[in-house]
């Protein structure tokens, strides 16, 4: 089964690529009926069924993030895709259970895909197997650190355990870090919905799925537009959404 892939990195263009698994990942889809609906313009030419509940699991031991913050880290990446649309997202919390998602940190010599220290994730399209997948790369250092606040410098991040050691001529300089909120919202809320980038340069720095890391947290009117071209709108109310979106800037 070929699958469509977004390879995301933080200096070059995000790539889609065309794969053929040698395998598939735990999801075997033999007790739950979750299915797709073709669609052209997605990204796998492919969305999940609306009428169904599309499950997610954690599969990680990324050192630097808790595992309580990694399952709200999710759930916050997948909160406008659900809230904006008729999609039923939900944790399935045994993780032996199939689910339609599976989000993972690997290291760069567990996975093909990392060939460059650039690479900071990867996530497919819609479909069964990998379908929905997403994978992060452990060798980046992930903080879950809010826009407003300084960058690390790299005596801090010595003394935090982040790295293991520094040329102490220059202890102010500071430490490359990405934010995991918006690469996985790209990657799950995004790419594994079925989103294709957006590529209008107009929309740089307003759509989260422009093919460039911008740091973003919240969908920009694009990505919407985007995101209810594949499933429609929800009926929830506006003062329900902005509720809601407090929850991404306050984590």
């Amino acid at each position: 089964m070929t699958h469509q892939i977004c390879v995301h990195t933080d200096d070059k263009k995000y790539t889609e690529l065309k794969v053929e698994p040698k395998e598939f990942s735990s999801q075997s889809f033999t007790t739950l009926t979750h299915g797709t609906t073709s669609n052209l313009d997605a990204l796998n030419n492919q969305i999940w069924n609306d009428s169904e509940t599309i499950y997610w699991t954690n599969d990680s031991d990324y050192e630097f993030i808790s595992e309580k913050d990694q399952i709200k880290l999710i759930k916050l990446a997948l909160l406008e895709s659900s809230f904006e649309t008729p999609l039923v997202i939900r944790q399935r919390k045994r993780k032996s259970a199939d689910a339609q998602l599976k989000i993972n940190w690997l290291k760069m010599k567990d996975e093909p895909y990392f060939k460059s220290t650039s690479t900071l994730a990867f996530g497919y399209g819609p479909g069964k197997g990998l379908g929905g997948d997403v994978t992060m790369n452990a060798d980046v250092l992930w903080l879950l650190r809010k826009p407003s606040q300084p960058k690390l410098t790299v005596k801090e991040a010595f003394d935090l355990g982040y790295i293991e050691d520094y040329n102490r001529d220059f202890p102010n300089s500071t430490v490359k870090t990405f934010d995991p909120l918006h690469t996985m919202k790209h990657e799950a809320g995004g790419h594994a919905m079925g989103m294709r980038h957006i590529e209008d340069v107009a929309q740089k720095s307003t759509a989260i799925m422009y093919p460039y890391y911008n740091g973003l947290r919240k969908f920009g009117n694009a990505d919407k537009d985007y995101l209810w071209e594949l499933y429609g709108k929800s009926n929830l109310s506006q003062r329900i959404k902005d509720i809601l979106l407090r929850r991404i800037f306050n984590f």
